[in-house]
């Protein structure tokens, strides 16, 4: 199995304590999250659904930090494996590969609901190109925020955003920021906002 660099590509379906817990540990800025950067942990008894045509298997996921060091039983465990600092009892559940988005409009998430049952041209000419050419940095960022942490809680660890005519920037800022793989580029369009 070729395993994912980090484990943010991971999705983990655990209790919902422990799933409070990682939402706490990925928005806190200080030293939780630091440290979880430098933590040994391993995620015990899951089932594993590797993808790549793999059947998937009951092991072990270990993590170094932010990185997955070994996933069994496709790999040994590591060396250090006898001085983890957290493990987590993962019977029953399963760990599988981060999903991945591939369209999106980041820039649009605020604008949800307010153009439905109408035909796209529409669509695109009375609400969401006027919505979106008056996007400032500041909203753009908000609207930004809101969908990675809905994505990032929903799975999905990288995005391909279809972007807006303006303010890359500020959507690149926030999802270096959050965490989340991202594919980002302004639109081109040959009419619209």
């Amino acid at each position: 199995m070729t395993k994912p660099e980090d484990a943010d590509t991971l999705v983990r379906i655990l209790p919902e304590e422990e799933a409070e817990r990682w939402a706490r540990a990925r928005d806190n800025e200080g030293i939780l999250l630091e440290s979880r950067r430098k933590a040994r942990r391993v995620f015990m008894g899951a089932f594993l659904l590797p993808g790549e045509g793999r059947a998937p298997a009951i092991g072990d996921l270990y993590l170094e930090g932010p990185r997955i060091a070994a996933v069994t039983p496709w790999e040994p465990a590591p060396s250090w494996s006898g001085s983890v600092l957290e493990s987590t009892d993962c019977s029953g559940r399963w760990i599988l590969p981060g999903f991945v988005q591939t369209h999106l409009h980041l820039c649009q998430t605020l604008f949800r609901g307010l153009a439905e049952r109408r035909r796209l041209e529409s669509w695109l000419a009375e609400v969401v190109w006027p919505l979106e050419a008056a996007l400032e940095p500041e909203t753009l960022a908000v609207s930004t925020e809101l969908a990675v942490r809905q994505l990032l809680a929903g799975g999905t660890t990288t995005v391909l955003d279809m972007g807006t005519t303006h303010g890359t920037e500020a959507i690149a800022e926030v999802c270096a920021r959050l965490g989340i793989r991202a594919i980002l580029a302004p639109a081109f369009m040959d009419r619209g906002p």
